[in-house]
């Protein structure tokens, strides 16, 4: 075996081991991670605008949520508007890691 041979075998084995460690790394969950239940943020331009409130509140469209995916977990929620509709945008990461996004419109119901 070559000089060069061996240098470029050994470079590849360590770029797999960081990529590898780097995939392990960014898999696990950081230590001390807060789980956020609720966040309201405002100033987007789909807000919705002050006097079209939801009939429900945002801790109610939480809750709903929470009930239809059981096994995922609520990481934000704003008030929003989708066509004519006043109610909340709540998104929920997935066990398998996947995000989704849920319309709750102002009667409760998820859309």
């Amino acid at each position: 075996m070559t000089a060069s041979t061996q240098k470029s075998r050994s470079g590849r084995l360590r770029s797999r081991l960081f990529l590898g460690a780097l995939l392990l790394v960014l898999g696990m969950p950081a230590a001390g991670q807060i789980d956020i239940d609720i966040q309201v943020s405002g100033g987007d331009r789909r807000s919705s605008p002050p006097g079209a409130q939801p009939s429900i509140s945002i801790e109610q469209a939480t809750n709903i949520v929470r009930s239809r995916y059981a096994e995922g977990r609520v990481v934000s929620a704003r008030p929003t508007r989708r066509g004519n509709d006043t109610g909340y945008r709540v998104r929920v990461v997935l066990e398998d890691g996947r995000v989704i996004n849920v319309f709750v419109d102002g009667q409760g119901r998820i859309r």
